[in-house]
């Protein structure tokens, strides 16, 4: 049998891994997307009729002769209060659906892309944002998300390896709860290395099986629900950066990952 040490790290491993994460996440992404998408275009007619609104208040404006009650009572006639409120909350709202919707495609771009050997300086932080985004609709309105970070995220790592790291880790705590509970991530700047913690108030994992966690195709989900790969990459990726990743848990009171990497050598 494998061990967690033998599973080989080429780029076509990795990509494969990547790419069946996101197999599964592309229904709750679409989902994700389609929300904003229903809110923007159930908007138009509103917004379209908001319009024809002001665009009859400006032009009864430039032709009125007469008192300045006449003009009240046409402004209140077309409502027009309302509708400059609502207008700006409704533009409001097409704005942020339209943020989310960029948000979540940029990250999908930037995830899926093929990941190189070649370290970059990147804020962790950055990384772990974007796999919580990704993840978004698998935790949102059960799962809350408390972060911790410090102030400086920055160290040299391959990017794309490192994003799956965390959106592996991250699936995994997320999968971990049943229901409601939370997950809490930490960050913390050393001399030499950069350590995040990330704690879930999940099921915990047995002493049995805690051994295992990180051998290749060990998983304790059901046939279909995954191939077992996810945190021995993630395992092999870290070591691969010259770090390492422990592990706590205790059945019944939830698991926390260490993710320990070293910072770079011109930071």
């Amino acid at each position: 049998m494998k061990k967690k040490d033998d599973l080989p790290l080429g780029d076509d491993v990795i990509l494969k891994e990547k790419m069946a994460a996101l197999g599964t996440l592309l229904a709750g992404i679409a989902h994700e997307i389609k929300n904003p998408l229903n809110f923007i275009y159930g908007n138009v007619d509103f917004l379209e009729k908001y319009f024809n609104s002001i665009e009859e208040y400006i032009r009864f404006l430039e032709n009125f002769v007469g008192d300045r009650k006449d003009v009240l009572k046409k402004r209140k006639e077309l409502n027009i209060d309302y509708i400059l409120g609502d207008f700006k909350e409704i533009l409001h709202e097409v704005n942020e659906g339209a943020e989310r919707i960029k948000n979540l495609v940029d990250d999908l771009k930037i995830f899926s892309r093929k990941p190189s050997e070649k370290k970059v300086r990147v804020d962790v932080h950055r990384v772990i944002d974007m796999a919580l985004n990704l993840l978004r609709n698998r935790y949102k309105r059960r799962i809350e998300i408390e972060r911790n970070y410090c102030k400086n995220g920055e160290i040299e790592v391959m990017l794309g390896k490192i994003e799956q790291v965390f959106l592996n880790i991250l699936s995994n705590s997320i999968d971990a709860i049943e229901g409601k509970g939370k997950i809490v991530i930490k960050t913390k700047r050393g001399k030499k290395n950069f350590f995040v913690e990330i704690s879930d108030s999940g099921s915990g994992i047995s002493k049995e099986n805690i051994k295992k966690i990180f051998d290749p195709f060990f998983s304790t989900k059901g046939v279909g629900e995954g191939l077992g790969l996810g945190l021995s990459i993630s395992y092999n990726i870290v070591k691969n950066h010259g770090g390492k990743i422990e592990v706590i848990s205790k059945e019944g009171e939830g698991t926390t990952f260490k993710i320990i990497l070293p910072i770079g050598d011109d930071m």
